[in-house]
């Protein structure tokens, strides 16, 4: 019973962590995709964080079932060679895109936090990441068993720190447009699959079961579901902070600056775990077991992507591959209702 415990809760750990990433937790994705659409971007926020549980379980369940222990063997299974191919070097763009972002985002946080330059920034993190990335998905595993749960807790914290404060204005939440935020909600779920798809296929194999990979997948979407919705609440009604680089802390900075550096923690972590899972996600598929010369290639190349504002590849690569991720949630569902 432990043992299915601890195989249910590594991959929803996974899952989380490999979501929860810097544009997740510093708010430049939630601004983006939900708070910037007021009352209806928290209801989405909401249905999204529900499809984020549902697509988990059916990821893992049928990567567990079919024996599936790659992202080229899942997208493989869900639709024909021709199209299988194109998503999959979609996905691997996506997660080599992915993990640049993660170390600029470093980047940019020892820049406003203790003035370094970002290369600085970048240069450690990628020490970081090249430790992790070197030791395959057991070291992946056992990072985000560590800096998963923290974040998540974090994350639900500082939210519920900042609801409480008796200055809240509540009306913020009357404004904003159906139409705009269900686009946005559905390329924000998209993209997410995109990269969450090739991580947990092979992460599936941890599970001894269907079902305890099933419950792996929804239950990781529901730690995904639970700060998502908050912090769509949360930076809905401070919109004079959506024009910052990274929205969610410098509104804790602003309110509490005593928890800034718990705050900046916070939110390297998220760097690091997503950054760590696209990583491994990138080089498994090159080498299933790779050593720390591809990790060293990897990361020497997403120090040179760095240089690009942060701010701009959340807004402009995740858009891109958002539509593309739309295909794969067709395929997603097709592989339910395949009867098999």
């Amino acid at each position: 019973m432990i043992k299915s415990m601890i195989h249910i809760l590594s991959i929803a750990l996974i899952y989380c962590g490999t979501v929860f990433g810097a544009g997740f937790a510093s708010g430049q994705e939630i601004v983006s995709f939900f708070s910037s659409h007021f009352l209806w971007g928290v209801v989405l926020s909401v249905f999204v964080g529900f499809l984020f549980s549902f697509f988990g379980y059916a990821v893992c369940s049928k990567a567990k079932e079919f024996g599936l222990n790659s992202a080229k063997e899942y997208f493989d299974f869900l639709f024909p060679k021709a199209v299988s191919g194109l998503l999959h070097f979609i996905c691997m763009a996506f997660l080599v895109v992915s993990f640049c972002i993660m170390i600029a985002g470093c980047g940019t946080l020892f820049k406003e936090q203790f003035s370094l330059r970002p290369m600085i920034g970048s240069l450690f993190s990628l020490v970081i990441c090249y430790k992790i990335i070197k030791n395959r998905v057991g070291g992946l595993a056992r990072f985000n068993a560590v800096i998963t749960p923290f974040m998540f807790l974090g994350v639900v914290a500082l939210c519920c720190v900042v609801l409480t404060r008796t200055d809240v204005d509540f009306s913020l939440l009357e404004q904003g447009r159906p139409q705009k935020a269900a686009f946005s909600g559905a390329l924000y779920l998209s993209y997410n699959l995109v990269s969450a798809a090739a991580v947990l296929a092979p992460s599936a194999a941890i599970a001894k079961s269907k079902r305890q990979a099933g419950l792996g997948g929804a239950l990781g979407g529901i730690l995904v579901a639970v700060p998502l919705v908050l912090l769509s609440l949360v930076l809905t009604l401070f919109p004079a902070f959506h024009t910052e680089q990274l929205p969610f802390f410098a509104l804790i900075c602003a309110m509490h600056p005593k928890l800034k550096l718990a705050c900046a923690g916070l939110l390297y972590g998220a760097m690091l775990t997503t950054a760590a899972s696209s990583g491994v996600s990138v080089l498994a598929r090159v080498k299933p077991k790779f050593t720390g010369k591809y990790a060293a290639v990897l990361c020497a190349a997403a120090f040179a992507a760095s240089f690009v504002p942060f701010d701009v590849l959340v807004k402009t690569m995740y858009s891109a591959f958002g539509v593309c991720g739309l295909v794969l949630i067709l395929g997603i569902v097709k592989s339910i209702l395949r009867k098999q």
